[in-house]
C-alpha cells in the first residue's frame, strides 16, 4: 500500500484543528480557575468564604484516598447521595404519574387539583428547604423530600396534560 502525502497532510490538519478547538474551549475555563486562585491568594476574598481551586483539588484527592473499611470515603458519600436521589425521584415518579393519570382521566379531579399544582410548580425547590428543616430536621428525610418536591409537581402537571391530550379515537381503538 502506497503512503500518500495528501492523506498525511489532511490527518495533521484535522489533528491541529481538533487541538485548537479543545484549546479554545479550555482557555476560558482555565482563565476562570486562575483568576479564582489569584483572588483568594491576594486575599481579596477570604479562603474560608471561597476556597481556592488548589484546596478543592487537594481535598478531593484526600477524600479519594482516605478509606473506611477498605472503601474510599468519597465513594461512600457518592453512594449515599445516589440512594437519596433515587428514593426521591422514585417516589416522585410513582406518586406523580399516578396522580397525573387520575387528573388526566377524571375532569372533576383535574378541576380540583390543577390550580393547586399550577400554583406550586413555579416555587423553586430550594424555597421548600427552610420549611422542611423545621418539619423534619436535618437529615436524609429532608434531602429525599426536597428531591421529591423538585420533580413531583412537574411530573403531575405533564402527565395530566399528556393524558388529557391523547386523541379519544386512540383510547377507544
Amino acid at each position: 500500500m502506497k503512503f500518500e502525502r495528501r492523506n498525511a497532510t489532511s490527518i495533521l490538519e484535522n489533528v491541529k484543528k481538533s487541538l485548537m478547538e479543545a484549546f479554545s474551549f479550555m482557555l476560558p475555563l482555565l482563565s476562570i480557575v486562575l483568576i479564582w486562585q489569584l483572588i483568594v491568594e491576594l486575599k481579596i476574598i477570604s479562603p474560608r468564604l471561597l476556597p481556592p481551586p488548589s484546596q478543592i483539588a487537594q481535598t478531593f484527592l484526600e477524600l479519594s484516598s482516605q478509606q473506611t473499611g477498605g472503601v474510599p470515603i468519597l465513594l461512600i458519600h457518592l453512594y449515599k447521595s445516589f440512594i437519596r436521589i433515587a428514593l426521591g425521584l422514585s417516589a416522585a415518579v410513582l406518586f406523580g404519574v399516578t396522580l397525573g393519570m387520575l387528573m388526566g382521566v377524571n375532569r372533576v379531579i383535574y378541576r380540583m387539583l390543577q390550580p393547586i399544582i399550577s400554583f406550586l410548580i413555579p416555587i423553586p425547590t430550594l424555597a421548600w428547604v427552610p420549611i422542611l428543616l423545621i418539619w423534619t430536621g436535618i437529615g436524609d428525610k429532608t434531602i429525599i423530600i426536597t428531591v421529591f418536591l423538585g420533580a413531583f409537581f412537574v411530573i403531575v402537571y405533564n402527565t395530566a396534560n399528556g393524558v388529557r391530550n391523547v386523541d379519544r379515537h386512540l383510547i377507544w381503538a
